[in-house]
């Protein structure tokens, strides 16, 4: 039997009472929850929809999906989706998609037509989403997800209010917390170092590239295959994204929610939500539900960039057929038109 040697704990200056988490405070947080204070993860106001993906604050979202499969591509039209409905605002870090190609794309979504078409026929619209789009995107230039980190807090310092940051794809920046060469070690402390930057400031979003082996694989990829799997083992929210190939189908697999309490929730294996988009137009279906041109469903509903609408007009009208190679590009290049 071995004896506790009292004198060495007594001499220790370790204050476990500090780490000791009251149990009045647990409670308080419950009956916030009972009362409805608690605040769940905003959606689109598409019921079946938000049933499935919404936007939490303060947590850590995690996407894995192939070159070429429309990661970034679809995430950008989640994030337009979010602010138009609630008028939230990003800082985007895009490491491998140059910024100005990027807001050419929100626009072309927003305006639900090619933005330089717009901007030809119709400054005035087009000045008008531009600045929208000014408004809800702030686009950073940094080497590392520190910096990233670092650079949201100079902004909330500012008084902006941000609702997330964007790390597309988060392995293509250094980590700037742990730069000792051990993969495996760095993304152990660069997840935790995120994981602790959402709780206390604001949510993350990162998107990262399979391993080698798996973007090689047929098939589909899976949370399991993100390379530094140790960043994406602290995410709270992890999904995938696969394209069926030669189609503009999009499959979206929701893998793990963590608090469902707050909101959103898996997707079966056999169901995931499929997104089809081209440029322009985005629909959404899941299971027997279906919402054609959603961007511009919302847009009436919303109005954000205050248009005329004729209440006469058909709100969920079919998307133009596009090429696959046209909408996502070659797997050399991730969507290209984005």
């Amino acid at each position: 039997m071995k004896l506790i040697d009292t004198e060495n704990i007594q001499n220790n200056n370790f204050d476990y009472k500090k780490h000791i988490v009251s149990s009045s405070e647990i409670n308080n947080y419950i009956d916030k929850y009972h009362k409805g204070d608690i605040k769940k993860g905003f959606g689109i106001g598409v019921e079946w929809v938000d049933k499935l993906i919404v936007a939490k604050e303060n947590e850590f979202y995690a996407v894995v999906g192939k070159k070429g499969d429309g990661k970034t591509t679809i995430q950008k039209a989640w994030f337009l989706m979010w602010s138009i409905v609630n008028g939230v605002k990003w800082v985007c870090a895009f490491k491998e998609n140059m910024d100005w190609s990027t807001k050419v794309g929100l626009l072309s979504q927003l305006l639900g037509d090619f933005e330089n078409k717009v901007a030809k026929e119709n400054p005035i619209l087009h000045k008008k989403a531009s600045e929208w789009v000014d408004d809800h995107f702030i686009f950073i230039d940094v080497e590392s997800i520190k910096e990233a980190t670092e650079a949201c807090k100079g902004l909330i310092n500012d008084g902006e209010k941000i609702h997330a940051l964007i790390l597309d794809p988060s392995n293509s920046f250094d980590s700037g917390f742990s730069e000792t060469g051990n993969d495996y070690y760095d993304g152990r402390k660069t997840g935790k170092a995120l994981l602790n930057f959402t709780k206390e400031y604001l949510t993350v979003h990162v998107s990262q590239h399979p391993t080698m082996s798996a973007q090689r694989r047929e098939g589909d990829v899976f949370s399991y295959d993100a390379e530094m799997g140790a960043i994406f083992n602290k995410a709270s929210f992890t999904y995938n994204i696969n394209r069926t190939r030669g189609t503009s189908e999009n499959r979206i697999g929701i893998e793990n929610v963590r608090n469902k309490l707050t909101g959103g929730g898996e997707t079966h294996p056999e169901y995931p939500l499929i997104l089809h988009w081209s440029p322009t137009k985005i629909d959404l279906r899941h299971e027997n539900n279906e919402i054609k041109d959603v961007i511009k469903f919302l847009k009436m509903r919303h109005n954000p960039l205050n248009e005329y609408f004729d209440q006469g007009e058909h709100q969920q009208p079919k998307i133009t057929g596009i090429s696959a190679e046209e909408a996502f590009g070659t797997d050399e290049e991730d969507f290209t038109p984005f």
